[in-house]
């Protein structure tokens, strides 16, 4: 499946569900992205639609269902994010927990601040809303 670089515009790759194994492609590929791909705390994370539902991968762990039991957690304490996925049907119901430093964000006079959230740089904060909020749950890559 294609899915997007989070961390820097216009990059794709080829993502193996069953593997993890992610392939950057060149040239980009036209429609059809499925995920999203990037790095917390030094690990790859990718979020992707399959197999009928939201799914994670942190680095080597476990694929994961985002479903509504899903509880995912991101505080920010002096610039220091934590940001955690726990997954109730699973043992142990912790599938992640990563601490890294707030994204630096871009000088204000180079973009138009009203056009961007802090979630379009921090890929945590961005899947916390993803997942919390139904409508976007349900309908990311379809």
């Amino acid at each position: 499946m294609i899915i997007e670089s989070f961390d820097v515009a216009g990059v794709y790759a080829e993502f193996s569900p069953g593997t993890g194994r992610i392939r950057q492609l060149d040239p980009p590929p036209g429609d059809g992205r499925r995920g999203h791909f990037g790095t917390l705390a030094g690990l790859t994370v990718v979020l992707y639609r399959a197999d009928g539902g939201l799914r994670l991968r942190v680095g080597d762990g476990p694929d994961v269902r985002l479903t509504e039991r899903t509880l995912v957690r991101h505080r920010d304490i002096d610039g220091t994010r934590t940001w955690s996925v726990t997954d109730p049907s699973v043992t142990p119901p912790t599938v992640v927990e990563l601490s890294y430093r707030a994204p630096a964000f871009l000088p204000e006079d180079t973009f138009d601040p009203t056009m961007t959230e802090d979630e379009d740089f921090d890929m945590g904060l961005f899947i916390t809303h993803v997942v919390s909020d139904r409508r976007r749950r349900e309908s990311m890559y379809t």
